[in-house]
């Protein structure tokens, strides 16, 4: 998982997070083409049907979501949000990241993956959103 915050804009117009999420993808797959499947989070990866299977999904996956880091009130019936973007990244590797391990190097496309992310994303911009910067980077 990854965090990204974006810069500050007045606008109204500049902070539609639909159409910023739109951007992302677009971003996401064209930058990291292995990247099979971008959506909105929700717990994909904890998700079950109702007869117990696991919700499908293309992996490599790549799930978004926005998130209000601050928000200000500029007067006008206006606001200012600084918003907080996590990117959560779900691939299957089947394999052991333990050193020695055969599988070891299988399992690490992950961290390589997630390097991918971070070179596209990093300050990368859009018209609906301002130039990311990572914050964080969690599990």
């Amino acid at each position: 998982m990854m965090n990204l915050t974006t810069t500050q804009n007045m606008d109204p117009a500049y902070q539609d997070w639909g159409k910023a999420y739109d951007e992302l993808c677009t971003l996401i797959t064209t930058k990291v083409p292995a990247v099979k499947h971008v959506d909105l989070y929700y717990g994909q990866e904890q998700a079950i049907d109702q007869d117990g299977n696991w919700i499908p999904f293309q992996s490599p996956a790549v799930f978004i979501e926005f998130n209000a880091a601050e928000v200000d009130d500029i007067g006008d019936d206006s606001q200012q949000i600084l918003m907080d973007i996590t990117v959560f990244l779900s691939m299957e590797t089947l394999q052991d990241s333990n050193h020695g391990s055969k599988g070891k190097r299988r399992a690490m496309l992950f961290v390589d993956l997630m390097r991918e992310l971070h070179v596209a994303l990093h300050n990368a911009q859009g018209d609906h959103f301002s130039p990311l910067s990572r914050v964080a980077l969690r599990r």
